[in-house]
């Protein structure tokens, strides 16, 4: 299916929303639906590499989103105005390709199961809460985390948060990488993996560091939820699915891939 058009103001204004409400968005029209009611509104913020008139924020309802937040009638002077409709918004979803519309999906899934620490208590007075609320089918049972699991339920939702912003840019057309395909070196990036069935032993992958930034290695082994990397260095390290992109080489080619160290 044809990618439907979108001004890049348009891609803009929609990014500039982002977080898990333009995923659901991109995944179907429940999620513009929504959006629509929850008449969500920004007074702007600034996005680093995004247009200025983003600054002055955007308001959700009636069908559609509008920058910016306020009306002219007001008393402030005419600005840059933008409008996007949710029959619009609708259409680009449709015409995602079925990777990316994957991806989105695997993001969701991925917070959903973290959603889970949402349902600690964290008072620190684990005895002393479980007397006082014996019987309360609310408070009764919940479970109070280690300081351990709680910084490693923190690092995780950054992971994903990370991971879902990337996903949105690859959606909205935000993400371009140019190859020179005269140069063994550039092969395409690829995407992030969305399960462990992407994986096996001896597999040539890329771990994605940063923005920009990937390392390249072989996957040594395959745990419950994390692919254990082995870099040419000599360094190794445990990685969700998400953090990683396959690779298509066959072993004995890792000089094909740039290391950045």
């Amino acid at each position: 299916m044809a990618r439907q058009a979108l001004t890049e103001d348009q891609r803009w204004l929609l990014r500039s929303i982002g977080g898990w409400a333009m995923r659901d968005c991109l995944l179907g029209p429940e999620g513009v639906a929504d959006l629509m009611s929850r008449c969500s509104s920004s007074t702007g913020h600034r996005i680093d590499g995004a247009p200025e008139w983003l600054a002055n924020g955007y308001t959700c309802g009636r069908g559609k989103i509008v920058c910016p937040w306020w009306t002219t009638d007001i008393g402030r002077p005419p600005v840059k105005s933008v409008t996007i409709t949710t029959a619009q918004i609708n259409r680009y979803a449709r015409s995602l390709p079925q990777d990316v519309t994957d991806e989105l999906r695997a993001v969701r899934r991925a917070f959903n199961a973290e959603n889970i620490g949402r349902d600690w208590c964290r008072c620190g007075r684990e005895a002393e809460c479980h007397r006082g609320n014996e019987g309360d089918p609310t408070y009764g049972g919940m479970y109070h985390p280690t300081d351990e699991e709680v910084d490693n339920h923190y690092r995780e939702l950054r992971r994903i948060q990370a991971w879902q912003d990337r996903v949105l840019d690859r959606a909205l057309g935000f993400q371009t990488v140019e190859h020179d395909l005269s140069n063994p070196e550039s092969e395409p990036a690829g995407h992030c993996a969305t399960s462990l069935d992407e994986f096996s032993i001896g597999q040539h992958v890329k771990v994605v560091l940063g923005p920009g930034t990937m390392k390249s290695g072989v996957v040594a082994d395959i745990t419950s939820n994390e692919v254990e990397v082995q870099f040419g260095d000599g360094a190794s390290g445990l990685y969700r699915p998400y953090e990683v992109m396959p690779g298509l080489l066959p072993v004995g080619q890792l000089e094909l891939f740039t290391v950045t160290s």
